[in-house]
């Protein structure tokens, strides 16, 4: 015979599992609906002197599978850290998109546009189509919040 505690603990765990995996972002969910795209000025306002904590190449469940932290210095510099990898280069924002060049040659760096849901930032590649439209595919590269902040994107999308 079950303990009706027992059985009541498993229920509500399994319903915050539910809760969890309903709130997980993939990059398979396009947040530009609840989202606002930052733009000219303005990302420099936002990202001018701020370390911003990320992560990107999520999995269907939305879990990270890779992790960087960004330094934004004033001057243009920028140090990239994942693991071990330590990469030094230069920021910039070019016609409504921040850039991103790196020293060593193995980092690709890139362009991106930049929404933000409350205080998370998603990086959706330059490279592909802004597009209204689009389906099947991964939205957005990249996922971060100011250094220090606690994250409050998913509970605004879900």
């Amino acid at each position: 015979m079950r303990s009706p505690l027992k059985y009541a603990s498993l229920v509500a765990l399994s319903f915050l599992g539910v809760i969890s995996y309903a709130s997980a972002q993939s990059q398979q969910t396009d947040i530009r609906p609840f989202g606002t795209r930052i733009i000219g000025d303005d990302l420099t306002t936002h990202f001018n002197g701020q370390t911003l904590i990320g992560a990107y190449n999520f999995t269907q469940s939305g879990n990270p599978r890779s992790a960087y932290k960004e330094t934004h210095n004033s001057d243009g510099t920028v140090l990239y850290i994942e693991g071990d990898v330590r990469a030094s280069g230069r920021w910039g924002v070019f016609n409504d998109i921040v850039c991103y060049y790196y020293n060593d040659a193995a980092m690709s760096g890139g362009c991106f546009r930049v929404y933000i849901v409350e205080n998370c930032y998603y990086f959706y590649d330059n490279n592909l189509p802004d597009n209204p439209d689009e389906v099947n595919g991964d939205f957005w590269t990249a996922r971060s919040t100011i250094n220090g902040e606690t994250r409050k994107c998913e509970a605004a999308i879900s």
